[in-house]
């Protein structure tokens, strides 16, 4: 008997080894199929990303766009299927005196890509590319384009058929890679030193010198002596602060994308290929009756600047491009001919604009160029 009872023990304890081992090799052999485990493929959003990166220059292809100031807190997407683009009609009426549609040809940059795959649907969301918008006033106008594909489509859709159909309204722009070859090539000229474009600094660049600790310092310094091509839009600093840029480099981006638009407008005002035509920068004044009325003495004015134009038909324009307004007020508005009932400057050096229909308006600049914009406007409304 008692030998059996050893036995049973030895019996016994043998199990228990044959179960440890094998608890201590499942997390082995679990490991190695893990391993071995194929990872996941990247999903058509990120690969739509990888293919319209931050800074990627479209051009718009298609009318009926619509676009909204930086500050809409509202967005007017149109729809595009089946080789058709629809306007987002249903807020077209609540934007009307914010908004624009943007023109064939017009360049914008990719914001966000979403894809919805159970509504079948890719969201691209776009802003102007007011740098390479040569010619028309700086507004950051941001709008969105909503793909709309058959039931069952993108889950196996590959990334360049996606691209075929968005080219369609947003091509990618190639005149910046042209440029070159062509002055390269004519005859005008051979013999002559080419000069390799200047590519100004973006948002990527400030976020990959953030993303590896550099100081503010240096990060600032840089931005100083570099061009810069920012998108400093309401969407753009977001996406800049979530990356990890901090407030006095996004400040600085703003300075810097600020002085650029400045140049623009300045070399406008000299730019002799539209005979007659005058823009100027300028800064226009909000009434403060409201504040007055609430504040009593302590009135507080703010501004919005922009660019102030005048056509040779006598056509003024003003395009907002930024506003210092709490309330995010921040007008584009036209004067069509003998519509102003007085065109004067007033004892501050403003330029005053009295509208039939639309009211008062005064507009600061330069003592030089207030007086260019009032001989321009004048003569056409005097009648």
């Amino acid at each position: 008997m008692e030998q059996v009872g050893k036995l049973s023990i030895l019996r016994f304890v043998a199990g228990w080894v044959v179960i440890m081992l094998g608890l201590l090799a499942t997390p082995i052999l679990g490991g190695r199929a893990a391993a071995q485990r194929p990872s996941l493929p990247p999903s058509l959003n990120e690969q739509l990303e990888a293919q319209y990166p931050p800074g990627t220059v479209l051009a718009i292809q298609k009318e009926g766009i619509l676009g909204v100031v930086p500050t809409s807190a509202r967005t007017c997407p149109a729809s595009y299927q089946g080789g058709k683009l629809s306007p987002g009609a249903s807020c077209t009426a609540q934007v009307k005196n914010s908004s624009r549609f943007l023109a064939v040809g017009e360049k914008v940059y990719p914001s966000n890509i979403q894809v919805n795959l159970a509504q079948e649907k890719i969201s691209f969301g776009i802003v102007d590319c007011d740098s390479c918008n040569k010619g028309m006033p700086s507004s950051s106008y941001k709008s969105q384009i909503d793909f709309q594909f058959a039931k069952g489509y993108l889950e196996n859709a590959s990334v360049p058929v996606v691209e075929d159909v968005i080219s369609e309204v947003l091509a990618f722009d190639t005149s910046a890679d042209q440029q070159p070859q062509q002055a390269q090539g004519s005859p005008a000229l051979q013999g002559q030193p080419s000069e390799a474009p200047v590519e100004g600094l973006r948002n990527n660049d400030v976020v990959k010198m953030a993303n590896a600790r550099l100081g503010n310092r240096i990060i600032i310094s840089t931005i100083k002596s570099s061009a810069c091509d920012f998108d400093t839009s309401v969407d753009g600093m977001v996406k800049l602060k979530q990356a990890g840029v901090s407030d006095a480099v996004i400040q600085a981006m703003r300075d810097a994308q600020d002085a650029a638009k400045a140049a623009v407008n300045d070399a406008a005002v000299n730019d002799q290929t539209v005979p007659g035509r005058v823009s100027i920068s300028v800064r226009h004044r909000h009434s403060n009756a409201v504040n007055w009325l609430v504040q009593g003495a302590a009135k507080t004015e703010y501004y919005c600047s922009g660019t102030l134009s005048v056509s040779t038909d006598g056509t003024v324009t003003y395009d907002c491009a930024q506003t210092d307004d709490p309330s995010g007020r921040c007008e584009h508005v036209s004067f069509p001919p003998s519509s102003l009932k007085d065109v004067k400057v007033g004892s501050g050096g403003n330029l005053h604009l009295a509208s039939r229909t639309q009211g008062n308006f005064d507009f600061y600049g330069s003592s030089d160029d207030i007086k260019q914009a009032q001989a321009a406007i004048a003569p056409p409304n005097q009648q």
